[in-house]
């Protein structure tokens, strides 16, 4: 088990080059914070273009390390019994941060985010960076 599941967010900010990004990555590398990244974050990362080699090789040196959640049945559960509470109109937009906190939920984790109001509708413990 991990410490912590990682958002997409962090990923993104990573590539961006922000700093706060770096220092978690850093945290990780270093074995000070065990991590988890869901099946959807690989998903949502595999999707992202025109990003340098260099940034790409240095971020999956830290995407090896970790532990990958697969989207199970509970998850998949729990995060419909959490969208079917949204207006219908906005379960497709809310859908991947269900599913993410639907796994920390199952996991007992807490999300590393740089966007923690996403995820405060589903009562899931978050960790700003």
């Amino acid at each position: 088990m991990s410490d912590a599941l990682l958002d997409t967010s962090l990923f993104l900010d990573y590539l961006a080059g922000r700093p706060e990004a770096y220092v978690v990555m850093q945290q990780l590398l270093d074995g000070s914070l065990r991590g988890a990244v869901s099946a959807l974050t690989l998903l949502e990362l595999g999707l992202v273009e025109g990003v340098p080699a260099e940034a790409l090789g240095a971020m999956e040196r830290v995407l090896e390390r970790l532990e990958v959640v697969p989207v199970d049945g509970a998850a998949a559960r729990q995060a419909a019994a959490w969208l079917r509470r949204v207006a219908p109109e906005e379960r497709g937009k809310e859908l991947p941060f269900a599913l993410l906190a639907a796994s920390a939920h199952t996991r007992q984790e807490t999300i590393i985010t740089r966007t923690p109001e996403r995820y405060e509708r589903f009562g899931v413990p978050t960790r700003s960076y």
